[in-house]
């Protein structure tokens, strides 16, 4: 690292994603700022694909450090801290593993950090289809108000410690990093959005109606243990398990009929493109679904966490 200080760990939790890291990483090589002056720690919470191969191909060819951690089914909160523990910079910066930063992504960052110092500081994630839509100007739907957007921010990192990281507990995909957020406000933080701190989100693959399916009743699950734990008028906002969001769910939900429409289009249209026809059934499959898991997690006390398969093993850099 020479006289630089490390300003920078970017943290990205993954889990097959072998195939989409390799731009990950390379726009990762071309930052703005000089490559002794951040660091990459890549927890792989137990990846079946070729993740390790790739990421240590990678490693040895890109000029940031690289480290990578092996984890064992832990969930995105457990990897997530795994990788701030290796981690050794000065601000946190998390990025999901299918985000394509922009060149300045990184030095937006930073230059935000140096004119709030209390801030949790996040950025639009831009939805592409294709690495050829790079550079895309973000649009209003790829801005967030969460206070903290785990696919796009960063906060310094004895703030994160402060608060005490992420909730583990949250085992599940789904709203740890919301979560995390409202600690780091209450904990005197404010969040500032970026717009030139744009991170492109690469969904290159095909809706897939059972993954929409898992991640909906996960999701679900996750924001019932969200409220629970904050019984606020945010988090209640923010998950849609309100009285007046749910009362529209449950007169949208009479016989199931869009449930079954939305199946219906799924079907009919596979390998067909209708893209946004698609997109537009999946989100409903995904609403609906969301809320009978959220609906019967509320009827059952809150279960325990999973614990964790194995401990974290540090590998390749």
């Amino acid at each position: 690292m020479g006289e630089s200080p490390l300003q920078a760990s970017v943290i990205i939790a993954t889990y097959n994603r072998g195939r989409v890291l390799p731009h990950v990483l390379g726009v990762l090589d071309r930052q703005t700022v000089p490559p002794d002056r951040y660091e990459i720690v890549i927890a792989d919470d137990g990846s079946t694909d070729d993740t390790p191969q790739v990421v240590a191909r990678e490693a040895a060819r890109i000029r940031p450090h690289v480290t990578y951690l092996r984890l064992e089914h832990c969930g995105a909160a457990a990897a997530r801290n795994a990788a701030i523990r290796a981690s050794r910079g000065q601000y946190l910066v998390f990025i999901d593993s299918d985000i394509i930063c922009s060149p300045q992504f990184l030095e937006e960052h930073l230059r935000a950090h140096e004119r709030w110092k209390n801030a949790v500081v996040t950025g639009p994630a831009v939805l592409i289809r294709s690495l050829d839509e790079i550079p895309r100007r973000p649009r209003i739907w790829d801005w967030s108000a969460a206070p903290f957007a785990g696919g796009n921010a960063s906060v310094r990192r004895q703030d994160a410690f402060r608060v005490g990281l992420f909730d583990e507990s949250f085992d599940e995909l789904g709203w740890e990093d919301i979560e995390f957020g409202i600690r780091l406000k209450q904990g005197g933080l404010v969040t500032c959005f970026v717009p030139t701190a744009v991170g492109y989100h690469y969904k290159p693959d095909p809706i897939d109606p059972a993954g929409v399916a898992a991640y909906a009743s996960s999701q679900g699950r996750m924001a019932v243990r969200l409220v629970r734990k904050h019984p606020i008028l945010e988090a209640r906002m923010a998950t849609g398990l309100n009285p007046l969001a749910m009362a529209i769910d449950r007169l949208a939900s009479v016989f199931d009929w869009d449930l079954r429409l939305a199946r219906w289009i799924l079907r009919k249209t596979e390998g067909q493109g209708h893209f946004w026809l698609r997109s537009v059934a999946a989100k409903q499959l995904y609403n609906r679904l969301y809320y009978k898991a959220a609906r019967a997690a509320l009827r059952q006390p809150d279960r325990p966490a999973r614990a964790a398969e194995s401990e974290v093993r540090p590998e390749s850099t």
